[in-house]
């Protein structure tokens, strides 16, 4: 049993997050089976007639072409191609938002919400990552504040909520995670989605929207966040960010950081004040050094200012977060920008 007392009115109908997982479960043998009808050769669409829902849905494994850019970049301007001649909006845009999970300050919720009322286009299809967190006193997260500006805006029809086959259903049911009520969604799944072992997880979708999509917008945002970055600039898609939304720039007085031992930065240090990370600040931050110093800019460079960064701020409130976690899942996305040479294309951001 839901408690609609999860759900936040302006969120936009509590009783969505309850149907959406009932309606995946539905669908979701069907898509495993192939019974969908195939767009593409990795594409699936079903309609769902009792909610009037249309789900288009790929595989996990089915993302990318392994090792082959190109061949991935086709692949999703086949599928996009597709998808929007499927939707009815042949030829539009798609811009992608990514954020905070966590709710914004009160400030920053109105903050996001009026970056987000000028950049996202009402003739685009808005792309984001559906399940949503907010609260009575007016604050939300990313994911809230587009639900919001969905609704007002009355923008449903041109919104594709993304959802992964087990994360997305276990937030709606058992975090007190809601939803805007959307006719469509993009939904990626595997072949075992009845347990947290072999389900699919939040971040194992973004190959597809991040190919997808024609634009990011990024409103602070975490390791994910940071990572899908990573992907546009690959890319070389425009990246537009905001800063400065998060509840607070928490102090961890005396930080215990030796967790970060294995980190790419070397030995563990203890700054006596900490910021929250975040992916857009850290990357407006090297944006600005890299044009400060523009003929220092190599991987040496990039390594003594991502130092000078961490010394600042952290992943999260030691009391609360497995740092060590986080800091691996970073030094995995940090590896990928230094791979890439991902500092040379710092001016896709804004």
């Amino acid at each position: 049993m839901i408690s609609s007392a999860h759900f936040v009115d302006n969120v936009g109908h509590p009783e969505t997050a309850i149907s959406v997982p009932q309606t995946v479960r539905h669908v979701l043998p069907l898509f495993q089976q192939n019974k969908g009808q195939f767009l593409t050769d990795t594409l699936q669409y079903l309609y769902e007639e009792t909610t009037k829902t249309h789900f288009y849905a790929i595989h996990r494994d089915d993302q990318q072409v392994t090792g082959d850019l190109d061949a991935t970049k086709q692949r999703y301007t086949e599928l996009k191609a597709r998808l929007l001649w499927h939707m009815g909006y042949p030829g539009a845009k798609i811009v992608e938002v990514v954020g905070n999970s966590t709710a914004y300050s009160l400030l920053g919720t109105q903050r996001a919400w009026r970056f987000l009322e000028a950049h996202l286009p009402i003739d685009a299809i808005w792309l984001y990552g559906y399940t949503a967190q907010a609260h009575p006193d007016g604050t939300k997260c990313v994911n809230g504040t587009v639900a919001d500006l969905i609704e007002r805006k009355g923008h449903g029809d041109k919104t594709l909520g993304a959802l992964v086959a087990y994360h997305s259903l276990h937030a709606l049911e058992e975090g007190g995670w809601g939803g805007a009520l959307l006719p469509r969604y993009l939904l990626i799944y595997g072949d075992d989605e009845t347990n947290d072992a072999t389900g699919t997880h939040f971040g194992e979708d973004i190959t597809t929207s991040d190919f997808l999509a024609d634009k990011l917008l990024l409103l602070d945002g975490g390791i994910q966040s940071f990572r899908q970055a990573c992907n546009f600039f690959l890319l070389e898609k425009p990246i537009v960010s905001l800063s400065n939304l998060q509840a607070s720039l928490s102090t961890f007085q005396d930080c215990d950081l030796r967790t970060w031992g294995d980190s790419d930065f070397g030995d563990s240090f203890q700054p006596s004040e900490c910021g929250l990370f975040s992916a857009s600040g850290f990357l407006q931050f090297l944006r600005r050094r890299a044009m400060a110093n523009p003929e220092f800019a190599s991987e040496e460079w990039l390594e003594a200012e991502a130092r000078a960064y961490f010394e600042t701020h952290l992943f999260g409130d030691p009391a609360k977060t497995n740092l060590a976690a986080k800091q691996k899942a970073f030094n995995d996305a940090w590896r990928f920008f230094k791979q890439h040479k991902l500092y040379e294309k710092l001016h896709f951001l804004d």
